[in-house]
């Protein structure tokens, strides 16, 4: 389940945000024009009279958009309205009491900061994670940030939709669905603008942008028709360290590898392998010649090949930058080269560095020419 936009409907921007006064029913419409596919309604101070009253409104407007309408906590207020769902918090009531309760066919969401926490909530029988912050927010002054990295190890760990919240704007949008996530829920980026409709328009815009986006690189990267052709770099900062990057995604998750990428289309190798150091690291690097070829064919439990590359090696110096690792990396780091094999680098890079150390001088090793 893609769940795209998410937009929050809190109580406490109704009554004191920058369009106070405003009923929920005008702000659902002002946010399902804009494109929003799934409402949440959360109001902690509203008497729960008022609030089934305010929950059966909203769930025919939004109903009437085709959009998914959710309560937050409330699992009496959900059962009340019929609405399509819960979502709960770590100190609400367990999945395992609301699930029969509401029905075997209802959306169940949970709250969890932690990759512990995401599993039980999966185990449990929660329909997805909500988790976040990303970066802090105004919404909730006292969330925790668990940033990217923590969003995509939740991603990882789970196998259920994850809907990435918390100090989300429009420039995080790619590096958060690129991280895993299935949707983006939003309070403050779209009820504290001045314009509601066009703000959640633009954020959804990007949001189904990006989704997209991840499918087709997926479907280019996952289970080819034949090998992809991709370039790295061994980059040398002049003392004998390497440039090393620890992967934020698939293959080879988690270990450190060189830094590099796919070939894109009317793209020459020599390119692809400067680019791409210097968008995963912010490096930019003089290239001094290949020293490798080398073929990365991994497989899936069945046998099937998941993905093939044929990667060409440079050799490299670093020019000039600082190092500054993109989002989409764990970490990235110099490392002296005679400690680079005790990481837990990918078979490849273990492999270059290898044949790269055994065939040159000590005194060019040293010095990375």
């Amino acid at each position: 389940m893609k769940f795209g936009l998410y937009v929050i409907l809190d109580g406490s921007f109704v009554r004191g945000g920058p369009h106070r006064g405003t009923s929920y029913e005008d702000l659902a419409r002002a946010v399902l024009l804009g494109g929003a596919r799934v409402v949440q309604l959360r109001d902690k101070e509203m008497p729960t009279r008022d609030l089934i009253n305010v929950a059966r409104r909203l769930k025919e407007i939004v109903h009437a958009q085709g959009g998914i309408f959710i309560v937050n906590d409330r699992v009496d207020v959900a059962m009340a309205v019929d609405a399509d769902g819960v979502h709960l918090g770590q100190e609400d009531m367990p999945v395992e009491v609301a699930r029969p309760l509401l029905g075997y066919g209802k959306i169940i969401g949970v709250s969890a900061r932690t990759v512990e926490a995401a599993i039980r909530a999966e185990k449990s029988g929660a329909t997805y994670i909500g988790t976040g912050a990303i970066r802090s927010t105004s919404s909730k002054q006292d969330a925790t940030v668990i940033g990217i990295n923590g969003l995509r190890e939740i991603c990882r760990a789970t196998e259920i939709p994850v809907v990435a919240i918390g100090g989300i704007t429009t420039e995080m949008v790619e590096p958060v669905i690129e991280a895993g996530a299935s949707g983006i829920a939003v309070i403050s980026a779209v009820l504290g603008a001045p314009d509601i409709t066009g703000a959640t328009m633009e954020l959804y815009a990007r949001v189904d942008a990006a989704l997209a986006a991840r499918d087709r690189e997926r479907m280019r990267r996952e289970y080819p028709q034949g090998p992809r052709v991709a370039a790295s770099v061994l980059v040398f900062d002049g003392t004998g360290r390497v440039l090393l990057a620890r992967r934020g995604c698939d293959p080879n998750y988690g270990k450190w590898s060189l830094p590099g990428g796919l070939v894109e289309l009317g793209e020459r190798v020599e390119e692809c392998a400067a680019r791409e150091v210097y968008e995963e690291c912010g490096i930019e690097v003089e290239l001094r010649g290949i020293v490798d070829v080398v073929d990365a064919i991994i497989r899936d439990t069945t046998g099937r090949v998941r993905f093939d590359y044929v990667i060409v090696v440079f050799r490299g110096m670093r020019r000039r930058g600082d190092l500054r690792p993109s989002l989409e990396l764990l970490e990235a780091a110099w490392v002296p080269l005679n400690e680079a094999q005790g990481l837990d680098l990918t078979d490849t890079t273990r492999d270059v560095l290898q044949r790269y150390v055994g065939s040159t001088p000590d005194g060019a090793l040293t010095r990375g020419d």
